[in-house]
């Protein structure tokens, strides 16, 4: 798949050709980041925010997370493991979120500087991470994390028609 261009609707149907209730979301990351997660340092991935924006409330155990690079392709895949929702923050609870996640979330001072006045959190314990064969997607908005929604059984056949199509 490498040097192919997927719109985001079609990467539904690019997963292993397995059936799953399961959501599809692409995660964006930094290189920094990203390395850290593909090296297995970082074993949490977070997101905060003001306002109740996905993933918070949207992401559920066993959905699948395509991994990409800020202005990159996407490089790996991971499963959502245990996830943890956070409401009605303030500074203390952040700083507490702070004390009990930075390790493996990687996170430095600046990052938890920024967070102080989020009102949501979401902490996603990342499982089965497989760096993939790099592919693009067509992704023209700046949102830092797109769900995707459900996945279909695809043989690689129809696969390939389908995205040779159009």
């Amino acid at each position: 798949m490498s040097d192919t261009n997927v719109r985001m609707k079609d990467l539904i149907t690019v997963v292993d050709g397995q059936e799953s209730d399961n959501n599809i979301h692409i995660a964006i990351f930094e290189k920094k980041l990203l390395k850290k997660v593909l090296s297995g340092e970082k074993r949490l991935e977070s997101r905060f925010s003001k306002n109740r924006i996905a993933p918070y409330d949207v992401i559920e155990n066993g959905d699948i997370i395509f991994l990409k690079e800020t202005s990159g392709p996407i490089v790996a895949k991971a499963k959502a493991g245990i996830i943890k929702f956070f409401s009605h923050l303030s500074e203390d609870k952040v700083d507490l979120l702070r004390m009990e996640f930075q390790s493996d979330l990687c996170a430095d001072e600046g990052f938890w500087e920024k967070k102080r006045s989020a009102s949501f959190g979401t902490i996603i314990f990342l499982q089965d991470v497989k760096v993939i064969e790099p592919f693009n997607i067509e992704k023209r908005d700046r949102r830092p994390w797109v769900v995707l929604g459900k996945h279909l059984k695809m043989d690689k056949k129809t696969h390939n028609k389908r995205m040779n199509s159009d």
